[in-house]
């Protein structure tokens, strides 16, 4: 039974987290639109949160839930083979760069562990005039049951341009 619970919330999950990367993009001001005008643009994805699935059963085991709710969402995205929605975001937003503002965004991708601006900026393909970072903040899958909704999935990203 418990191998039926964690598939459905699986599936769930898979199915709403691909609609997590639909975002609007915020337009530049055009001073600084104009300043990205032919220069190129690296992208870096920041080391994503844990993935948390949260159940009615974690709550009550207090820090020992928490490990719980860890250990859960990292095994759903390893056996849902979910990545990290910053991919796809930063995609977007280097697509609109690009297409808006005529900048040149760079094929290869850096990788950071820290927010530290240094770090970001040594992760960076070493043509980068400018850097666009990516981060998934938070991202979350709760299971508690809830008036007219039983799962609720929560995503919170940051991207920069550095």
């Amino acid at each position: 039974m418990a191998s039926i619970s964690h598939a459905r919330v699986g599936a769930v999950a898979v199915a709403l987290l691909a609609g997590c990367t639909t975002i609007e993009t915020a337009p530049l001001q055009p001073a600084l639109a104009a300043q990205l005008h032919g220069q190129t643009v690296g992208i870096v994805i920041q080391e994503p949160a844990s993935l948390v699935v949260m159940q009615t059963r974690d709550i009550a085991l207090g820090p020992l839930g928490l490990l719980n709710m860890n250990a859960e969402g990292a095994r759903l995205r390893r056996e849902g083979h979910i990545g990290d929605p910053a991919e796809d975001i930063a995609t977007l937003l280097g697509d609109s760069l690009a297409g808006r503002d005529d900048a040149v965004i760079l094929p290869t991708r850096g990788n950071a562990r820290q927010q530290d601006v240094d770090r970001i900026l040594a992760a960076a393909p070493p043509d980068s005039r400018y850097v666009l970072t990516v981060a998934t903040v938070s991202w979350g899958i709760m299971n508690l049951p809830a008036p007219r909704t039983d799962m609720q999935v929560t995503y919170t990203a940051r991207a920069r341009l550095i």
